[in-house]
């Protein structure tokens, strides 16, 4: 099997990886190693979107690191005692540009003016025209994220709306995973973003952001006898 390692400390573990018949290979993996935190994990979905994944938690600062040698984690990879689960991923679409996100998409205004836009969920306008800071639409997996940070909610199916720091209150709505969801900007100017991915699309009064599920999933890995998504390390 072949596994690629995405880390800032990749060296902890990668040196370990033939001891279990496991070949180190970063251009075409079979299975990729995200070993870190929650923006290590991010950026592996966007450097290998699509290949499974084992998300092992570890932090940067960790003064034993040395001590670990993830015999148990790297037997049962080895051995195949792991099954696959799927994530839903999201899609944003400005014009000919698109995004795709684990977490979610934001779309978010530009200092110095708050944004002023309407949202659509199946062609039917949420509420009236927002006024605030943006909107974040969130996936289960991402909404103990940013979502949670503006909600303190989280879901576990379908697709969620927040708007952030709103002149008016405004509680999360959560449709289904099939819903299709418009922003239209209706004044100022303000960005698309896709959880940590640098690129950004610049958006401004009279644009609209068209933004649904995406056929691509991201798969990650649970080990047998682990039931977390996410292994602390």
């Amino acid at each position: 099997m072949k596994v690629a390692i995405v880390s800032y400390k990749e060296e902890l573990i990668e040196g370990k990886l033939a001891k279990y018949g496991l070949e180190l290979d970063n251009k075409k993996p079979d299975i990729v190693i995200a070993l870190g935190g929650d923006g290590t994990f991010l950026f592996a979905e966007q450097k290998y979107p699509g290949i499974p994944k084992l998300l092992i938690k570890h932090k940067s600062d960790c003064e034993e690191c040395f001590k670990h040698d993830f015999s148990d984690i790297l037997t049962k990879l080895s051995r195949g005692q792991f099954e696959i689960v799927e994530e839903l991923k999201l899609q944003a679409v400005v014009g000919k540009n698109k995004l795709v996100a684990l977490n979610e998409i934001s779309v978010h205004y530009k200092p110095p003016r708050a944004l002023r836009f309407a949202v659509y969920v199946n062609g039917t306008q949420l509420n009236k025209t927002f006024i605030g800071d943006g909107v974040v639409i969130s996936t289960p997996y991402g909404s103990t994220g940013y979502f949670y940070s503006i909600t303190r909610k989280y879901f576990n199916k379908g697709i969620g709306i927040a708007i952030n720091n709103p002149v008016h209150e405004f509680k999360p709505v959560y449709v289904n995973e099939n819903a299709i969801i418009q922003v239209k900007i209706l004044r100022e100017k303000g960005v698309v973003s896709a959880d940590t991915n640098k690129k950004m699309i610049n958006v401004k009064t009279n644009s609209e952001i068209l933004v649904k599920s995406s056929l691509d999933k991201a798969k990650i890995l649970i080990l047998k006898g682990m039931s977390k998504k996410i292994i602390e390390y």
